[in-house]
């Protein structure tokens, strides 16, 4: 009995931590509401990287400091979709979150591209700054969209 129950304690005990972890479900409203704001926090990391290699081209930003702005705005565009990507969205919405991930998915490899130019000293970009520009476009739209 002793044994049963010290087996039912220790299993309990190492179960604990993974309790927590699930997908979140909200519904299609919440879902909305949430991609919302994350295409709205893509949308300005993407102008910020697009601002930066435009001031950076024309020699009014010191480099040191756009990579720091260009690494910051690639770390936040990453985390804001990866935090709606772990949503599981409702049925209900069809292929909108489909849609919405992955112009947001574009959205962030723009901006990986523009820290890389930074980086690497190429601010002469004006196909990525081009590219840069139809995407803040297109995630305001998506935004309106819903």
């Amino acid at each position: 009995m002793r044994r049963a129950v010290a087996v039912l304690l220790a299993l309990s005990f190492l179960l604990t931590p993974f309790a927590g972890c699930t997908v979140s479900h909200p519904d299609g409203s919440a879902w909305r509401d949430q991609a919302r704001q994350t295409l709205d926090d893509v949308a300005s990391e993407v102008a910020t990287a697009s601002l930066v290699l435009e001031q950076l081209n024309g020699g009014r930003l010191p480099s040191s400091y756009g990579i720091t702005m260009a690494v910051a705005a690639e770390e936040a565009a990453s985390t804001a979709e990866e935090k709606l990507s772990s949503v599981q969205a409702p049925a209900s919405l069809g292929g909108v979150p489909r849609k919405v991930l992955a112009l947001i998915g574009r959205a962030t490899e723009a901006v990986r591209k523009a820290r890389e130019a930074v980086v690497a000293e190429h601010y002469d970009v004006s196909r990525l700054l081009r590219e840069l520009d139809r995407l803040r476009t297109a995630l305001d739209e998506q935004r309106a969209a819903l």
